[in-house]
């Protein structure tokens, strides 16, 4: 009897410290990317998939608020997408109470995700919102900060339209981007727009969706890409029935599921230049802050500081 009590406790033990080690807690990413020919250090903070209207709490948005604001000489604050989960309206508080308050040097960029779309009206209120509290949304367009200079390398930020939900459109900058002798940084809420951008240099691309694959395994990883290679076997007709089956579509590239990427574009017949950034793009993926139905596993949410070092070719 003195056994299998001794064993209770133990099994008791050790389920309270599996469930404090993986339940979620929000952590600050901090990421240093070397980029080719950058004029200056610059320091970005990325904040995305909020999902404002589901299970994310006010505490934790007035934490993100007070870490985005304790940090020196941030440059620029970027939201990649997936702000509300369904109804927009949500939309107006979150920036009246959260975003309105986030300080940088020279302001905040956004894209749109695909839950930012997913009724014919939440576009252009999401979007309205947003540029009510001066931030600037951009939508398949790029623009050099800190101006061009002709004869010397300008950083050129670029903001594309979400992937899953159609609004993409890379002939829209196809021009700008064809031009490689200026640094670039992509916002890009979908990972998987990597390899479009493959064609082009992109010394950094933000993007977010993925939420880190939500729950992960220990010593595992997330069980996602596993349960993708299964369906992939199974008939189609079969697929509907899946419980998970949807989730598995999330992304098509779940080796880009988190964290810093290196993407060769020798790999890409149709690259141009790759000689300007060594022929690497590099992506980074944040985990997010939100998550659908509240549910994280071993899969912390994330603040992300994005310190970027110039160096030049030797």
């Amino acid at each position: 009897m003195m056994y299998i009590y001794s064993l209770s406790v133990v099994v008791g033990v050790l389920a309270i410290l599996i469930f404090y080690w993986t339940y979620p807690k929000l952590v600050v990413e901090r990421v240093q990317v070397n980029i080719l020919d950058l004029p200056s250090p610059l320091k970005i903070v990325q904040l995305t998939d909020i999902h404002y209207d589901t299970k994310i709490t006010e505490d934790m948005l007035d934490k993100v608020v007070e870490i985005v604001n304790k940090e020196e000489n941030v440059d620029f604050v970027m939201l990649t997408g997936d702000l509300i989960d369904l109804q927009p309206e949500p939309i107006h508080h979150l920036c009246r109470r959260w975003l309105s308050r986030l300080k940088s040097k020279y302001g905040t960029l956004a894209v749109l995700g695909n839950h930012d779309h997913k009724l014919p009206h939440s576009t252009n209120i999401v979007t309205a919102a947003l540029e009510s509290i001066h931030v600037r949304v951009l939508d398949n367009e790029t623009f050099f900060p800190f101006g061009q200079h002709h004869d010397d390398p300008s950083l050129q930020i670029v903001g594309m339209g979400d992937y899953s939900s159609r609004h993409f459109d890379i002939e829209k900058v196809a021009n700008e981007l064809s031009d490689s002798s200026h640094p670039r940084i992509i916002l890009s809420h979908n990972p998987d727009t990597a390899d479009i951008l493959k064609k082009y240099r992109a010394d950094l691309i933000i993007a977010g969706h993925t939420h880190g694959g939500q729950i992960v395994l220990p010593f595992l990883g997330s069980p996602l890409p596993f349960l993708k290679k299964i369906i992939t076997k199974l008939p189609a007709s079969l697929l509907p029935f899946l419980p998970f089956y949807k989730f598995t579509t999330v992304v098509r590239n779940w080796k880009w599921l988190s964290g810093l990427h290196s993407i060769d574009r020798s790999l890409s017949t149709t690259s141009i230049n790759n000689n300007n950034n060594n022929g690497i793009n590099q992506m980074y993926i944040s985990r997010g802050l939100g998550s659908h139905g509240g549910v994280r596993l071993n899969c912390n949410p994330e603040v992300t500081i994005l310190t970027l070092i110039p160096y030049k070719h030797k």
